[in-house]
């Protein structure tokens, strides 16, 4: 099965990192949705584009890192896709699992 998903807009309000960690959420998000995907590939039935889904509103703690918040937004976005049953959390980057 070959997925592409496109992320055109990506709004972090309250978000206290600077742009420079930009890239690091990013990353974060990529490596964490293609985690959940491969884990638990979303139901797309008969295939098909969807214009646009709009994910749930994250929450993480203040002074959260970029990988930590790129964890939790991809698993809103996971699930907004229809994402299979709970999947344990990745554990944090730069700590073995």
């Amino acid at each position: 099965m070959s997925v592409v998903l496109t992320i055109d807009r990506l709004v972090l309000d309250d978000w206290t990192g600077g742009s420079a960690d930009a890239a690091l959420v990013r990353a974060a998000v990529e490596q964490e949705l293609a985690r959940l995907v491969s884990s638990a590939p979303p139901d797309f039935g008969s295939g098909g584009a969807v214009p646009s889904l709009s994910a749930a509103n994250v929450d993480w703690p203040p002074k959260a890192e970029a990988a930590a918040a790129g964890q939790h937004i991809a698993r809103a976005v996971h699930g907004v896709l229809g994402g299979g049953a709970a999947i344990p959390a990745a554990p944090p980057a730069g700590r073995p699992a």
